[in-house]
C-alpha cells in the first residue's frame, strides 16, 4: 500500500495527459479513479483494485463505505493504473457485469498505464481480458493488454463501443474456438495510434484483429506475428472500413491473407506489409470483393503457396499508386477474372512463381512473367 500512495502524485499526473488526449464531455463531473492494489478483489477492505473501479465508473456509486475504496464514478472517468501487472484472479465467465472473469466497461471511461512496457492487465486465461459495450466511448493507453484466453470471440479486447488505443500493446491472447485473439471489432469503432498487436492466436479469422462491420484505423501502428486461418493480422469484413496510415503488417501466418484479408473498403497509406505467409493465397492481402486503394506502400517479403504472394485479388478493384513490390514469393499479384488492378507509378520486381507489374501512364515495369487469367492485366 506504501509504494501506491507514494506514486499517488504521478499516477493522478497520467490521469491529467489522458484527459488532454481522450477529452471529456463533463470536467466538472468526471472521477479521477487511482487503483491502489494489484490484486483482483471486490471487497470493502479500503484499497481499490481495477474490476472495483470499473465498477465505480460503471455504476457512479463508490466500491465501498471503508476509507481508501474507490471513489463513485460520474462522467467521462478517468482509471489510473501505475507500475505493475494487474492479474486478473477472479473465475467465472459469460456474464456482463463485471463481477467475474473479464474487465467489463459499459460507461464512458479513460484508463491509462506508466507505459506498455511497465503497466500490464493479465487476464489469467481465464476469460478474455476486456469488453467494451455498446454505446461506451473508452480511451486505453500505456499499457499491456496479454493473456486472454476464451473458446468465443476477441481474447484480448471485445469491442461494440467506440475505443481508441493509443501506446497499448495487446499480445499474446488466444481465442481458441472462435475468431480474433487480439480485437474483435464488432459493428463498432476502433483507433489504434502507436499501438501493437502482436503474437496473438485464433482458430479461425482475424488472430489479430477482426472487424464486423464498422470502422478500424490504425496509424503508426504494427500487427506482427498473428497466426489465424483466415488473416493472421487484420480481417475486415461485412462491409464498413479499415485504413492503415504510417503502419506495418508483418510476420504474420494464416491460410488466406496473411497479413490483411479484406471484404470490405480498404485504405493502405505510407505502410509496410512484409514478411506474411500465406498456406494457400494472398500472402500480403487478400481482397474478395470490396475495394482496395493502395498508395506509397511497400508489401515485400511476403509469401503465398499457391499464388498472390504480394496481393491476391478476387473480384475486387484495386488501385495501386506510388508503391512497391518486391521479393514477394508466390507472385506479386494475381488477379482473378473478375477482380480489376489499377496501377500508377508502381514497381514489381524481384519476385518468384511468376509476376508482373501492369504499365499504366508512368507505371515502371520490371518483370516480364504473369500467371493469372485476368484478361484485363
Amino acid at each position: 500500500m506504501t509504494m501506491f500512495r507514494n506514486v499517488a502524485l504521478g499516477t493522478l499526473l497520467s490521469v491529467v495527459a489522458m484527459l488532454l488526449v481522450f477529452g471529456t464531455t463533463d470536467t466538472a463531473e468526471a472521477a479521477n479513479i487511482v487503483v491502489d492494489t494489484f490484486a483482483d478483489i471486490v471487497d470493502d477492505d479500503g484499497s481499490c483494485s481495477l474490476r472495483e473501479a470499473i465498477t465505480s465508473a460503471n455504476t457512479n456509486t463508490a466500491s465501498g463505505s471503508t476509507s481508501g475504496e474507490c471513489a463513485a464514478g460520474g462522467s467521462s472517468d478517468a482509471i489510473s493504473l501505475g507500475a505493475g501487472t494487474y492479474a486478473l484472479a477472479l473465475s467465472g465467465a459469460g456474464e456482463d457485469n463485471n463481477a467475474t472473469g473479464d474487465l467489463d466497461i459499459s460507461a464512458d471511461l479513460t484508463v491509462g498505464g506508466a507505459g506498455a512496457g511497465s503497466t500490464v492487465i493479465d487476464g489469467g486465461a481465464l476469460d478474455r481480458v476486456l469488453q467494451i459495450t455498446s454505446g461506451a466511448t473508452v480511451g486505453i493507453s500505456n499499457v499491456t493488454i496479454t493473456n486472454g484466453s476464451t473458446s468465443a470471440n476477441g481474447a484480448g479486447i471485445y469491442n461494440r463501443g467506440t475505443l481508441t488505443l493509443t501506446n497499448t500493446t495487446i499480445t499474446g491472447n488466444a481465442s481458441t474456438n472462435g475468431n480474433s485473439g487480439g480485437i474483435y471489432n464488432y459493428l463498432a469503432t476502433a483507433t489504434l495510434n502507436s499501438s501493437t498487436v502482436s503474437n496473438n492466436t485464433s482458430l479461425y479469422d482475424g488472430a489479430g484483429i477482426f472487424k464486423v462491420g464498422g470502422t478500424l484505423t490504425l496509424t503508426g501502428s504494427t500487427v506482427s506475428g498473428n497466426t489465424g486461418r483466415n488473416s493472421g493480422g487484420i480481417k475486415s469484413d461485412n462491409g464498413g472500413t479499415l485504413t492503415l496510415t504510417n503502419s506495418t503488417v508483418s510476420g504474420n501466418n494464416a491460410e488466406y491473407g496473411a497479413g490483411i484479408n479484406n471484404d470490405a473498403t480498404l485504405t493502405v497509406t505510407a505502410t509496410t506489409v512484409s514478411g506474411n505467409t500465406a498456406s494457400a493465397a494472398g500472402g500480403g492481402i487478400f481482397t474478395n470483393f470490396g475495394t482496395l486503394t493502395l498508395t506509397n506502400s511497400t508489401l515485400s517479403g511476403n509469401s503465398a503457396v499457391s499464388s498472390g504472394g504480394g496481393i491476391y485479388n478476387s473480384q475486387a478493384t484495386i488501385t495501386i499508386v506510388n508503391s512497391t513490390f518486391s521479393s514477394n514469393s508466390g507472385g506479386g499479384i494475381r488477379s482473378d477474372a473478375s477482380g480489376t488492378v489499377n496501377m500508377t507509378n508502381t514497381i514489381v520486381a524481384n519476385t518468384t512463381s511468376g509476376s508482373t507489374a501492369w504499365a499504366l501512364g508512368h507505371s515502371i515495369q520490371t518483370t516480364t512473367t504473369w500467371t493469372a487469367t485476368a484478361p484485363a492485366i
